[in-house]
């Protein structure tokens, strides 16, 4: 689970701050 949150973070990066927003809503579920 870890490694594929840290691999998210990579794309988090390409990412705009509303998607980003998104992917943190998601994980802190």
């Amino acid at each position: 689970m870890l490694a594929d949150y840290l691999k998210t973070i990579q794309h988090v990066t390409l990412l705009t701050p509303d998607e980003e927003g998104r992917l943190w809503e998601r994980y802190r579920r």
